[in-house]
C-alpha cells in the first residue's frame, strides 16, 4: 500500500506541474493586444491626409488593411527637387501611429536612396503630428 500511495502522490504532482505549465501558456497566448493594431484604429484615420510648408508638400494615406503610403516633394520643378515615397505597415496605440517600411528618395540630380524607415505620428482627431520634420509637422484630413 505504501508504494501505491507514493505513485499516486507522484502522479498528482506531475499532473499539477503539467496543468500549471498549460495554464501559464494559455494566459500568455490569450493576453490582450497591448501593442495596438489595425482593429484599434479610429475610423477617421483611414484615408489621405495632407501637409505643406515652405517648399515641401506631403500626403499620407492609411488603408484599412494596416498598410499605407506617404509621398513628399521638396523644391520646385525648375530647380533642385527631391521626391520621397514611404510604403509602410502601421500599428495604432495610445493615439500614436507607428509606421515601419521602406523609404525611397529620388532627386533632380539622378540620385536614388532606398532604406528601411520608421516614424511615429501623434493622432489628434483632425490632425496628425510628426515631430521628425521641423517645417512640416501637421497633416490635416480633407474630405
Amino acid at each position: 500500500m505504501g508504494i501505491m500511495k507514493q505513485k499516486v502522490k507522484s502522479y498528482r504532482k506531475i499532473t499539477s506541474i503539467i496543468m500549471l505549465a498549460i495554464c501559464s501558456m494559455l494566459t500568455v497566448a490569450c493576453s490582450g493586444n497591448d501593442d495596438g493594431g489595425i482593429e484599434d484604429v479610429p475610423e477617421n484615420l483611414f484615408g489621405t491626409w495632407y501637409a505643406s510648408g515652405g517648399s515641401r508638400s506631403a500626403s499620407i494615406t492609411f488603408y484599412r488593411d494596416g498598410t499605407g503610403i506617404q509621398e513628399m516633394s521638396y523644391g520646385s520643378s525648375d530647380s533642385y527637387y527631391r521626391y520621397e515615397t514611404f510604403t509602410f505597415t502601421y500599428t495604432f496605440s495610445n493615439n500614436k501611429i507607428k509606421c515601419s517600411g521602406t523609404k525611397s528618395e529620388y532627386d533632380s540630380e539622378g540620385r536614388t536612396n532606398i532604406q528601411d524607415w520608421e516614424t511615429t505620428f501623434e493622432y489628434r482627431q483632425n490632425t496628425l503630428i510628426n515631430n521628425q520634420w521641423t517645417n512640416l509637422e501637421e497633416f490635416t484630413k480633407q474630405y
